[in-house]
């Protein structure tokens, strides 16, 4: 399967649909924010408002894109209270509604096929002083899915004619890299170009005392010379 932007969109309507703080779901240009794209009608506080930032297109091999990331914005905000003490309250409910979704692509089963790049996520602060009166938190998070169309499976013709039967390439999944001692494992990402193995580690005892220690480059051929004296 392809997931597509439109399919990102719709997992997270569905999931702020099913939280039980978020009162309303939008996507769109935050220049109208507060507003339904659909019908113009304005939003129920506090809502999740998301925003397109950039796609990514990730060479990993000769076949092309492997991944695409695409980088959203989201945005929870609440009604700016005149109240110093509920002000406070609002920007600590919506940073916690920020996290609980988060969290929920982060690490729920439903949400396996949109990976989230794991760096660190900084959430901001945002304020709207305007007649709409908002107030919340922000982050940007970015949806790692593979690509897995091939040329011949793609709606483009070649001579004038489509592909008779269209179909997906083979789906780049996880490498599994292990020596044949399983002493070392590693899981690459299928679409990267080249992994480097680290370096093996050697400790020489002598009798039993550690004498010497060093490391070599992995699955060389080296001669270790060893004088007694």
């Amino acid at each position: 399967m392809n997931n597509t932007l439109n399919n990102i969109i719709d997992r997270l309507e569905r999931l702020a649909d099913s939280h039980l703080q978020i009162q309303d779901f939008n996507c769109g240009n935050t220049a109208d924010i507060g507003t339904k794209t659909e019908d113009g009608r304005e939003l129920k506080y506090p809502f999740l408002h998301v925003d397109y930032s950039n796609t990514n297109y990730a060479f990993g091999t000769s076949r092309g894109i492997g991944y695409k990331v695409y980088t959203m914005t989201l945005i929870v905000l609440d009604k700016i209270s005149t109240n110093i003490t509920e002000s406070a309250e609002t920007m600590s409910d919506t940073e916690g509604i920020l996290s609980d979704v988060v969290q929920f692509i982060s690490t729920d089963s439903t949400m396996r096929d949109f990976r989230i790049q794991t760096t660190d996520i900084d959430a901001l602060p945002v304020a709207d002083n305007t007649k709409d009166g908002t107030q919340g938190w922000t982050c940007e998070l970015g949806f790692k899915v593979p690509y897995n169309w091939c040329a011949s499976s793609l709606p483009i013709t070649v001579n004038g004619v489509l592909p008779v039967a269209p179909s997906n390439c083979p789906a780049i999944v996880d490498l599994v890299i292990k020596n044949s001692d399983e002493t070392f494992e590693a899981t690459v990402d299928g679409s990267a170009i080249l992994y480097i193995l680290p370096d093996t580690d050697y400790n020489i005892n002598l009798d039993g005392i550690l004498a010497n220690s060093f490391s070599l480059p992995t699955l060389s051929n080296k001669t270790i010379n060893i004088v007694w004296q």
